[in-house]
C-alpha cells in the first residue's frame, strides 16, 4: 500500500508542472476572452489584473500556477541527483514567485513592475543556466537557445515590429516559451525530447 501512495504523489508532483502552466495560461486566456476591453496590440497583460470581473481569474491563475509549479521546481532540485538540478531547480522556484508576486501586486501597484520584470529576467537566467548546465543534451541545447529566441521577442516589439505598442503580445511570446521550457525541455519534463 505504501509504494501506491509514493508512486501516485511522485506522479503528482512530475505532473505540477504541466498543470501549473495549464492554470496560468488558462487563467490568462480566458481572462483577455471575458474582458470586453482587452486589446492584445494596445495594453500588457498585466491590465488584467485591474479590470473589474477578470482581475481575480488573471490573477488567481498566477499565484495558483505558481504554487502548483512549486512542487515540481522542488522535486527538480532534490530528487534528481547533483548540484546542476538543484540550480535549476531554484532558479525555477524564484521565477515561480515572481509570478505569484505580478498577481499579488496587480498593475496599480509600486510593486508591479519591478516583479515583472523580474520575472521576464528570472525565466531568460533560467534557459540559460538549464543550458548551460546541460549542455550535452538536447533539451539542454533547446534551452539555451531559448536565450537569444526570447530576447529576440522583445528586440522586435521595441523595433515597433509587432503590431500596436501593447506589451501583451511579447509577454505572450515569453510566457509560451516558459510553457514549453516547463513541459518539454525541463530536467522533469512530462513530454522529454531525448531519447
Amino acid at each position: 500500500m505504501e509504494r501506491r501512495v509514493t508512486d501516485w504523489r511522485s506522479t503528482a508532483v512530475d505532473w505540477s508542472g504541466a498543470a501549473a502552466v495549464c492554470v496560468t495560461v488558462g487563467g490568462i486566456m480566458l481572462a483577455t476572452v471575458l474582458s470586453p476591453t482587452f486589446s492584445w496590440t494596445h495594453a500588457p497583460l498585466s491590465e488584467l489584473g485591474v479590470e473589474p470581473g477578470v482581475a481575480w481569474i488573471f490573477n488567481g491563475g498566477l499565484v495558483g500556477g505558481a504554487l502548483i509549479g512549486l512542487p515540481f521546481a522542488y522535486a527538480i532540485a532534490t530528487e534528481i541527483s547533483g548540484w546542476k538540478h538543484s540550480v535549476i531547480g531554484v532558479t525555477l522556484a524564484v521565477g515561480l514567485c515572481f509570478m505569484a508576486a505580478v498577481g499579488v501586486f496587480p498593475m496599480d501597484s509600486p510593486l508591479h513592475s519591478p516583479v515583472a520584470v523580474a520575472f521576464y529576467l528570472t525565466v531568460t537566467a533560467l534557459f540559460a543556466i538549464d543550458g548551460l548546465l546541460r549542455l550535452r543534451t538536447r533539451a539542454g541545447k533547446i534551452s539555451l537557445a531559448f536565450v537569444p529566441i526570447h530576447m529576440l521577442g522583445w528586440i522586435l516589439w521595441g523595433a515597433g515590429y509587432f503590431p500596436g505598442p501593447g506589451l501583451a503580445l511579447p509577454e505572450l511570446y515569453g510566457a509560451l516559451l516558459f510553457s514549453i521550457w516547463v513541459v518539454v525541455l525541463s530536467p522533469k519534463a512530462v513530454v522529454s525530447i531525448e531519447t
